[in-house]
């Protein structure tokens, strides 16, 4: 190995301050789709305010919230999509293997569904299904 060069053992987070537009407060660990990132609140932001979200694209994200009946989750490497509009004021908590209009797409499944959780590749940026 050359004593000059570095090897990068990983990446930082890459959390950007953003402005919470989504409607709703959220807590932190919140997913949200937040001015076009798909991200997790890294604190308490309210409605209107400007928080941290770790934004980065490939980040490893668990879950266990789904809309009902659109949860199978069965093969690794299918999209994964966010329903922002479930639920009304605790909207920001639901996960879909189905793409549906209105709603965004956020990442790619690492391995089928187990024991009620997913774990999931994450994009940078939410794209909306339309």
């Amino acid at each position: 190995m050359n004593d000059e060069m570095v090897f990068i053992d990983k990446e930082p987070a890459g959390n950007l301050v953003l402005t919470n537009d989504t409607g709703a407060d959220l807590k932190k660990g919140d997913f949200a789709v937040v001015m076009g990132f798909a991200g997790v609140a890294d604190q308490d932001v309210a409605d209107g305010e400007t928080g941290s979200f770790a934004v980065a694209d490939g980040l490893l994200i668990q879950a266990g919230n789904f809309v009902s009946g659109q949860n199978t989750f069965a093969l690794a490497n299918e999209d994964v999509y966010w329903n922002a509009a479930t639920g009304g004021a605790n909207s920001h908590k639901k996960f879909s293997d189905a793409k549906t209009n209105g709603y965004f797409k956020v990442g790619k499944l690492v391995k089928a569904k187990k024991d009620g959780v997913i774990v999931f590749n994450k994009f940078r940026y939410a794209e909306i299904v339309a």
